[in-house]
């Protein structure tokens, strides 16, 4: 079994997230949206909306990869993470507190400032002080972005622009709600 056909079994359809996998099947491949960088100050077209590398099949296993979804199937997700569908409260409870020791936090890693607030939970990022406190989430290369705070209140954001220096003051801003 793939890792593909793992998740599809135990996590998407008990879930009902018919539109996340690896890859997008052709015949909904037209839902698809075009993915953009930026080189300069442009906007480039990366991979064009209803094609490129991530319809049909992929010509090899990526188990290693990102998954692809719609926003209705990454709620689903992550209500059901908040609520205790997928992991009990203790685990839930862990993987939204800092796992990282202070002395293992260097400066230089990850981006500047990033472990001034922020700590690391179990894969995900974690808001270590101030008014989000207890807030997890992580933001994608592909300009995605998600947060569960405390109090229950779910985020995403799907840009489709990847990650850099023209999409940062959007995801800035959205954080601070």
């Amino acid at each position: 079994t793939s890792a593909g056909e793992h998740l599809a079994a135990t996590l998407f359809a008990p879930l009902g997230m018919r539109d996340t996998g690896y890859f997008v099947p052709r015949e909904t491949a037209h839902r698809l949206p075009a993915a953009y960088g930026v080189e300069g100050d442009e906007l480039v077209e990366r991979e064009p909306a209803a094609g490129g590398f991530h319809v049909g099949p992929p010509p090899y296993d990526m188990s290693h990869s990102e998954l692809l979804s719609t926003a209705p199937d990454y709620l689903r997700f992550l209500r059901a993470l908040r609520d205790g569908e997928l992991i009990d409260a203790e685990h839930l409870a862990m993987l939204s507190r800092d796992q990282v020791p202070d002395g293992a936090k260097d400066p230089s890693s990850f981006f500047p400032g990033f472990w001034e607030h922020t700590g690391w939970g179990f894969g995900v990022c974690v808001v270590a002080d101030g008014p989000h406190r207890g807030r997890f989430g992580w933001s994608g290369g592909a300009g995605t972005d998600f947060f569960v705070d405390p109090d229950g209140t779910v985020g995403i954001v799907l840009t489709q622009v990847e990650m850099g220096g023209r999409i940062a003051p959007l995801l800035e801003a959205y954080g601070e709600l």
